[in-house]
């Protein structure tokens, strides 16, 4: 499996995107099956017997990234295997470093909450 980022500048719309690619050697998604595989609980046939799971990984990451603003897809890969690719977009918020927004929360004490 490879897994590459990218980040792309888009001058018309002045937002930037990040994008992350997941890919593999295995035998690859049929081309009419690459929007049915983000549904929940689809599994492909023949390979869903092999490989065991219930076929929600898939429709979790599409979820993830549609709340995040972006979107996923699968493509074929050169010389076999598929490709996900995850493009999110690049917020303002972002730029900034977690440490200079976010507010430390008080350290949990154990067994304080159970009685």
């Amino acid at each position: 499996m490879a897994v590459t980022r990218s980040a792309s500048s888009l001058a018309a719309s002045a937002t930037t995107s990040s994008k992350l690619h997941v890919c593999d050697r295995g035998p690859g998604v049929p081309s009419e099956l690459r929007e049915r595989i983000f549904e929940a609980f689809y599994r492909l046939p023949g390979h869903a017997e092999r490989s065991g799971g219930v076929g929600l990984g898939l429709s979790l990451v599409k979820q993830i990234a549609h709340r995040h603003g972006g979107d996923v897809r699968c493509e074929a890969r050169e010389g076999g295997g598929s490709c996900f690719v995850i493009s999110l977009p690049a917020h303002a918020a972002a730029a900034t470093p977690p440490s200079a927004t976010a507010t430390a929360a008080p350290p949990l004490q154990p067994n304080a909450a159970r009685r």
